[in-house]
C-alpha cells in the first residue's frame, strides 16, 4: 500500500470533483480564486509537494460544497463518482478482502509490522483491534465486531497524511467478506478535517458529509481559547431569551446545528459562547469527530462518538425558561489528571451546576479533588448502567462520596429502580425515570433513551430550575442545593430521604417541575 497518501489525495480531490457537478456554477468560481496560487508554497513534506496544487484545488472544492452541509441532517445522496473514483479504491478493496480471508492477526501486506494489539468488550460487543505499520509508515487500523444474533463485521481503516496516522478511509465487510460499506474523511490543504462522508455497498455516498467544526449558527460567536480560564466569571449569562442559569454538561459534546439547541445555550455578556472543547482544545464543543493523531484504539474517527446530543436533549425538555446549556466537550476514554483543571475553568465561567454521564473503573483522584475545591458547586453523575453495587465494584467519580457530589440512578416510569442501573449505599442517593424516555438523536430526530445518563441531565434541570428561583438560598453552595433537590423530591414521593435512595415516579417529577416552574 505503498501509494496510500497519493490515493488519499486524489480521492479527495475525485469526491469533491463529483460533487461539483450539481452546484449552480457559484462554487467553480470560488475554486478558481482560491487554487490559484497566491504566495510562497505551503511548507508541505517533500514527498507531498509535487501535489501541492491538486492538494489546493481539492481543498477548495471541499470547503465550498462540504460546508454548505452544516445541518447535520442528511439531505440526500451526493453525485455518484466517476468510475475514477472506483479505480482509486482498489488497492485499499483488496486489502479488505484479503484481511477478510486471512484474519486481522496477519500481516496485510509483506514488511508490515504490528503496532499495537487490544481486545475489549463494549455495549455487548466483543471487539479485537489490531493495528499494523505498513511500509511507508502509515497505520493501518483492523477491527473484527461480535455481537450477539448478528453478523460479524470486519473493519479496514487505512490512515495517510503527512505522518501516516490521519484517517482517511474505512472499509466495512460482514463475516462473508461481503463489502457492507465504508466511511471517507475529507480534509483541507492543511490537513484539518473538515467532514465525514458515508459510503454505501456500491462506494458511491449514501448521505451527505457531516461536519466536523462547523461554525456556530444564529450570531453566536465562539471564544478564543478552550484552555485558559478567564480572570473573573462573566457579570451576566444569557440565552437567545435573556438571563439564564447555565448547566454544565460535560460530555463528548452536543449537535448545535439541530433547530432550538442553538438558543438554550449559554453566552457571556460579549456574545461568545459559555463553553469549550477540551478534547480538541479550540472552543466549538461539538458532538462529532475526533481529533487528528488521537488513535486510541476504542473510539473509531469513522464513527464518532456522539452522546453528547441526546443527553443536552433531555436537560433541554425539563428545564424552565431561566436555565440554558454550557457545553464541555472531553475525551471519553483516558481524560487523566487533565480533568482538575477542566473543572476550574468551567467553575472560573461562572457555572455552578455540572452534569456528567460518564465515568471510569480506576479511581479519578483529580476529579475527586476538583469537586472539594470548588464546595460551592453541586456535581451530579450518572451511576452507570452494568447494575453493580458501587460500595463494591467502584466506578469513579460516581464511587466518591462527598456532601456537593449527588449521584443519579434510573428509574421505570412507575418510579422503580432500573435493574441495570448501578446502585450502592451511601453512594446512589436518588433515582429518576430514565427508560425509554424521550429526546432527541445527533440528527435532531426524535429517540427514545434508557439509561443513567439520562437521569443526570433530568436531576441537572431541576438543579437549574431552583437556582433561577434562589430556592436553595442565594448564596447555597452545592451540598446546600443536593440538600434541597432530596428533601422535594422525596416529599414528592413520600419517602423519608434518609432511609435510602430517593425514587420518583414520572408524574411525581413533573408535578415537581410543574411546581417551581409556576
Amino acid at each position: 500500500m505503498s501509494g496510500s497518501n497519493l490515493v488519499s489525495k486524489a480521492i479527495l480531490a475525485t469526491l469533491a470533483v463529483w460533487r461539483l457537478s450539481s452546484n449552480d456554477g457559484k462554487c467553480m468560481k470560488f475554486v478558481r480564486k482560491r487554487a490559484a496560487p497566491s504566495g510562497p508554497a505551503r511548507d508541505f513534506p517533500r514527498q507531498f509537494k509535487a501535489q501541492a496544487g491538486l492538494l489546493r484545488f481539492a481543498a477548495a472544492i471541499a470547503i465550498c460544497t462540504v460546508l454548505p452541509l452544516q445541518p447535520a441532517r442528511a439531505t440526500g445522496p451526493a453525485m455518484p463518482p466517476p468510475e475514477a473514483f472506483r479505480a482509486l479504491m482498489d488497492e485499499v478493496l483488496a486489502l479488505s478482502a484479503r484481511v477478510c480471508a486471512r484474519g486481522p492477526g496477519a500481516p496485510p501486506v509483506a514488511g508490515a509490522r504490528t503496532a499495537g494489539a487490544l481486545r475489549y468488550s463494549a455495549g455487548g460487543a466483543d471487539e479485537a483491534v489490531q493495528d499494523w505499520r505498513l511500509p511507508d509508515g502509515s497505520l493501518l487500523r483492523l477491527r473484527r465486531t461480535a455481537r450477539p444474533g448478528r453478523p460479524v463485521l470486519l473493519f479496514t481503516s487505512a490512515y495517510g497524511g503527512p505522518d501516516g496516522e490521519l484517517p482517511i478511509l474505512r472499509l466495512v465487510r460482514d463475516g462473508g467478506c461481503t463489502l457492507r460499506g465504508g466511511e471517507h474523511v475529507l480534509y483541507d490543504a492543511d490537513w484539518r478535517p473538515l467532514a465525514l462522508l458515508p459510503l454505501g455497498r456500491d462506494l458511491r455516498p449514501r448521505a451527505a458529509a457531516t461536519p466536523f467544526n462547523p461554525p456556530l449558527p444564529g450570531g453566536l460567536e465562539a471564544g478564543s481559547d478552550a484552555a485558559p480560564p478567564r480572570p473573573t466569571p462573566p457579570a451576566a449569562v444569557t440565552d437567545a431569551k435573556g438571563a439564564c442559569v447555565p448547566v454544565a454538561i460535560m460530555d463528548n459534546g452536543l449537535n448545535y446545528l439541530v433547530p432550538g439547541f442553538a438558543e438554550r445555550l449559554a453566552r457571556r455578556e460579549d456574545g461568545t459562547l459559555l463553553g469549550a472543547d477540551f478534547w480538541e482544545d479550540d472552543a466549538l464543543p461539538f458532538d462529532f469527530g475526533v481529533p487528528p493523531g488521537d488513535l486510541d484504539m476504542r473510539i473509531s474517527a469513522f464513527a464518532p462518538p456522539r452522546h453528547g446530543t441526546a443527553v443536552a436533549s433531555v436537560l433541554m425538555a425539563d428545564a424552565a425558561p431561566g436555565t440554558c446549556i454550557a457545553p464541555y466537550r472531553y475525551s471519553p476514554r483516558d481524560p487523566g489528571n487533565e480533568v482538575g483543571r477542566w473543572i476550574d475553568r468551567i467553575v472560573a465561567d461562572g457555572v455552578r451546576v455540572v452534569v456528567l454521564s460518564s465515568g471510569r473503573e480506576r479511581p479519578w483522584p483529580a476529579f475527586r479533588d476538583a469537586m472539594r475545591r470548588h464546595p460551592g458547586v453541586l456535581f451530579i453523575t450518572a451511576a452507570g448502567n452494568e447494575g453493580r453495587d458501587l460500595a463494591r465494584a467502584p466506578v469513579y467519580p460516581m464511587a466518591y462520596a462527598l456532601p456537593n457530589h449527588l449521584v443519579v440512578a434510573a428509574a421505570t416510569r412507575d418510579g422503580a429502580v432500573w435493574p441495570r442501573s448501578n446502585r450502592g449505599a451511601g453512594l446512589v442517593e436518588l433515582a429518576v425515570p430514565a427508560v425509554e424516555i424521550s429526546g432527541r438523536g445527533f440528527e435532531g430526530t426524535a429517540r427514545r433513551l434508557t439509561g443513567t445518563s439520562f437521569a443526570s441531565p433530568r436531576v441537572g434541570a431541576l438543579a437549574g430550575l431552583l437556582l433561577s428561583r434562589q430556592d436553595a438560598g442565594q448564596k447555597a453552595d452545592g451540598a446546600a442545593l443536593k440538600r434541597r433537590i432530596l428533601e422535594i423530591l422525596a416529599e414528592a414521593s413520600g419517602k423519608d430521604a434518609g432511609t435510602g435512595p430517593v425514587t420518583v415516579s414520572e408524574q411525581q417529577l413533573r408535578r415537581v417541575l410543574a411546581r417551581l416552574s409556576g
